[in-house]
C-alpha cells in the first residue's frame, strides 16, 4: 500500500473507540496515537534512504517484523500489569492494531518477511507484476489500488461526517473527538 496506512489508520483508530469506549486518555489523543502508530512501521524508510540508499527492501527490517511488534506489545503489557506503567489498555490496544494493520495491508501487495528472526522466508498474498515504470505505476495499474483508494475514500467519507457533526456542538469548536464521543 502507498498511501492507505493512514486513512486506514484513522478508520480502525475510529472503530475501535466507538466500540470500546474511550476509556482514560482523550479521543483526540487516542485518534493520534492510532493514525502515527498505523504508519510507525514505514520508519525503517528513513534509515533505507540514509544509510543502505535502498539497496534493502525496507519490509526486511526489523520494524516490519510481527514478531518485534508482538514482543514490544507483551513487554508493555506486562509492565502495566506489574504496576510500572499506569493502566493505558485502550492506548495500547489502538497502537498494537493500528501496528500490526499495517503490516497486514502491506503483506497484501508487497513482499513480507513475516517469521524473521526465525525463518527467513518471504511471504506474499498478491504478486503485483513489474511491468511499467517508474515502479509506483504497476500498484497504480493494479486491483489492489481499488482496495486502497476505498480506503482512502471512507475516511476521507467519515472524517468530513465527523467533522461536520461536531460543528453543531454550538460552541463552533469543531473537533473529529467531539463527534465520536456525541455518537
Amino acid at each position: 500500500m502507498i498511501v492507505a496506512h493512514l486513512p486506514a489508520g484513522y478508520l480502525l483508530s475510529r472503530g475501535i473507540m466507538k466500540l470500546a469506549g474511550k476509556g482514560k486518555e482523550s479521543v483526540r489523543t487516542l485518534l493520534a496515537w492510532g493514525m502515527v502508530s498505523s504508519i510507525l512501521p514505514d520508519i525503517d524508510l528513513i534509515y533505507g534512504a540514509l544509510v543502505d540508499h535502498g539497496l534493502v527492501p525496507h519490509h526486511r527490517y526489523l520494524t516490519h517484523w510481527p514478531s518485534f511488534w508482538f514482543s514490544l506489545v507483551v513487554v508493555w503489557a506486562l509492565l502495566m500489569v506489574c504496576g510500572v506503567l499506569r493502566s493505558r489498555w485502550h492506548l495500547m490496544t489502538i497502537v498494537a492494531l493500528n501496528v500490526f494493520g499495517h503490516l497486514f495491508l502491506d503483506w497484501i501487495v508487497s513482499t513480507m518477511w513475516l517469521l524473521e528472526p526465525f525463518s527467513h522466508e518471504a511471504f506474499n498474498l498478491v504478486v503485483v507484476p513489474r511491468r511499467y515504470h517508474p515502479w509506483y505505476l504497476n500498484f497504480l495499474l493494479f486491483w489492489t489500488a481499488w482496495l486502497e483508494a476505498g480506503i482512502l475514500l471512507a475516511a476521507v467519507i467519515l472524517a468530513l461526517h465527523d467533522y461536520r457533526k461536531s460543528g453543531k456542538d454550538g460552541h463552533g469548536a469543531a473537533t473529529v473527538g467531539h463527534a465520536l464521543t456525541s455518537e
